[in-house]
């Protein structure tokens, strides 16, 4: 059973897909965007995307690039 704190804090999870791999997940933004900079900055031809998922859902949403050669979906 969730204690009361954690029954509001959201279950998103944000993963790093580089060619469409799941390279690595993260709990807060912040932190799958920076490791997607970086992984652009040392990769740049592949496609990095940071994605969100909910917990329990594989649905994807619209993508948004950055002009940072980023898409965050």
């Amino acid at each position: 059973m969730k204690s009361a704190i954690a029954a509001h804090l959201p279950d998103e999870r944000f993963v790093i897909r580089v060619d469409g791999r799941v390279k690595s997940h993260h709990r807060r933004f912040l932190d799958a965007l920076r490791e997607g900079l970086q992984l652009r900055d040392q990769f740049p031809q592949p496609d990095v995307k940071v994605q969100s998922m909910q917990a329990g859902s594989q649905q994807e949403t619209p993508s948004h690039r950055l002009g940072l050669g980023l898409a965050v979906v």
